[in-house]
């Protein structure tokens, strides 16, 4: 892997790029439309052999071009892959972040203990000047996930969803990297930053 893509650790959680073994476990998350519908612009998949291709993608993307691999959220205590994070769409010091967590796991607080982390990562291995991340408006724990971390909203616009067909309000919110190192040094004043 480029970039000095590696495994990180967190209190409960091994933050690592995803494998093809995990193509089975990321399934059952892509393909639960509870998990999908609120978080995403594309339609949930369904199909192993599709899901082990974009694995595969993924991994051939972060090793032979400047993307990042697809990160995959594994509990220390089980091995079991609960999430996924992952960045796209790198242009010109901008990139985008799309994160997902199984329905069982979501309100544990996995999601905010990985995402200060692999900004950290990010913001260290790659020089993007800003991060964007979209969500519909009514998923209130996207909302409250992106603004804990730093990302502001910019614009709401208008979107039929392809994974459910219906209208919804789509928010966009930016993460300046100023803004992230700024809020960075004063938590690591505070003894409270985040370990890499």
């Amino acid at each position: 892997m480029s970039k000095g893509w590696c495994e990180v650790i967190t209190r409960r959680l091994i933050l690592r790029p995803a494998e093809e073994e995990d193509a089975l476990d990321l399934l059952v998350i892509f393909a639960d439309r509870s998990v999908m519908i609120p978080n995403s612009m594309s339609l949930p998949l369904t199909d192993g052999d599709e899901m082990l291709s974009t694995v595969r993608q993924e991994r051939l993307n972060a090793q032979y071009s400047e993307e990042p691999p697809m990160f995959v959220l594994e509990r220390q205590i089980d091995g079991k892959v609960i999430g996924v994070i992952y960045f796209n769409s790198l242009w010109d010091g901008y990139g985008d972040i799309a994160y997902f967590i199984a329905a069982k796991y979501q309100g544990s607080g996995y999601m905010s203990e990985a995402m200060p982390v692999l900004l950290d990562h990010i913001f260290n291995h790659w020089s993007l000047s800003r991060l964007t991340a979209s969500y519909a408006k009514e998923n209130k724990i996207s909302a409250r996930l992106l603004q804990k971390h730093g990302f502001c909203k910019r614009k709401e616009h208008m979107q039929v969803l392809l994974n459910d067909h219906k209208v919804h309000t789509i928010i966009t919110c930016d993460l300046q990297r100023s803004e992230w190192w700024k809020r960075r040094r004063n938590l690591d004043e505070k003894g409270i930053g985040t370990k890499i």
